[in-house]
């Protein structure tokens, strides 16, 4: 019953007591012990690198949020790692950091998947 609200669960099985006559008047109460949560990590160039869990659809600049932000020693672009998933390999993506902050390239701030792993370059001192 993945994606249903936990009223729509239980109606639905309130329904499936009914229509199966094991009640004549089922009341169900259906109550979430647990989102499904993914593990997120935040570390590199940010103020305080972190590990949290998202619960629900998190996306960069939220995340760099927790982290305190940016710190002074910041690059220009972001790297993100995704742990591999059954059949689909390890991804990496590249985000530049005018683009996330400008927010004029929506990709740029993607939302956070499962095992995501953002890392903030340093940049190069010269």
């Amino acid at each position: 019953m993945a994606g249903l609200t936990p009223a729509q669960v239980a109606q639905k099985l309130a329904t499936a007591l009914l229509d199966e006559h094991l009640l004549a008047e089922p009341v169900v109460t259906v109550s979430v012990v647990e989102y499904r949560s993914r593990p997120v990590s935040l570390v590199g160039a940010v103020n305080h690198p972190i590990d949290f869990q998202a619960t629900d659809r998190t996306t960069l600049i939220e995340a760099l949020a927790k982290a305190g932000g940016l710190s002074p020693t910041a690059g220009g672009d972001i790297v993100i790692t995704s742990a591999p998933i059954a059949d689909h390999p390890q991804q990496v993506r590249v985000i530049a950091v005018r683009d996330l902050i400008s927010g004029r390239v929506p990709q740029a701030n993607p939302g956070t998947c499962r095992d995501n792993r953002p890392v903030v370059r340093h940049c190069q001192l010269l």
